[in-house]
């Protein structure tokens, strides 16, 4: 993996995260699931930024899990 690319990637990502926050709101992806925590390769991390800018370009905000489930996913 180029070192470049991969940071490039996670700089866009974040940006979009970012933007995804402010237009949902701070707290909008407190218990959503919209990446692999467990893959951080390049390509995971454009679908991640992707997923990111199709939800605000629909207007549509990932759904976000009941608390009383999200309390008992182990991370």
């Amino acid at each position: 993996m180029n070192d470049t690319e991969y940071y490039k990637a996670i700089e866009r990502c974040n940006k979009m995260h970012d933007l995804y926050l402010s237009t949902f709101g701070e707290h909008s992806l407190d218990r959503a699931i919209y990446c692999d925590p467990l893959d951080d390769s390049v390509d995971s991390i454009n679908e991640t930024t992707r997923k990111l800018a199709n939800a605000i370009a629909n207007n549509q905000p990932f759904e976000q899990m009941p608390e009383e489930l999200w309390q008992e996913i182990i991370f």
